[in-house]
């Protein structure tokens, strides 16, 4: 079941960032997570959490403004990967869009995560641009990924 998150669970939403597995940076710092998910409720991020069975299993991150829904974060617990939790939420992405009057839906990839480039593929998120960009220190080549409502 995917549902609004508050931000009384901005510990657990860290919680699930640090255990996703997201290889392509060093190890996270919780105090800074917990410090980045508090900012991004301040800047108007909507969270939504994946739960089963009463258990938080990964969690998503959005910003609406002009007419888009922007993707900021998506993360599964590592041990839940590859277990439908990411079509799920793709598939409320595109509901969520529609209600709220969005054109289009766009996310940023690590151009090196090819489940999430695979994902987006099949969901028909076509690549837009590729941008290089700063993740924890290090150049990493993002690529941004659309998909237009009708």
């Amino acid at each position: 079941m995917i549902r609004k998150a508050t931000e009384k669970e901005v510990e657990i939403l860290a919680s699930i960032e640090i255990n996703s597995g997201y290889e392509f940076r060093k190890k996270i710092d919780l105090k800074k997570e917990i410090k980045r998910i508090k900012e991004d409720f301040k800047r108007g991020c909507e969270f939504f959490v994946f739960e089963d069975k009463e258990r938080m299993l990964a969690y998503a991150s959005l910003l609406i403004n002009n007419k888009n829904l922007h993707i900021d974060y998506l993360s599964v617990l590592k041990k839940y990967h590859g277990k439908g939790i990411g079509k799920k939420f793709k598939r409320f992405f595109e509901i969520y869009a529609k209600k709220m009057g969005c054109r289009r839906i766009l996310t940023e990839v690590n151009n090196k995560n090819f489940p999430m480039i695979g994902l987006n593929a099949k969901f028909g998120y076509v690549v837009v641009d590729i941008m290089e960009k700063k993740n924890n220190g290090k150049k990493v080549k993002k690529l941004l990924m659309e998909k237009l409502i009708s």
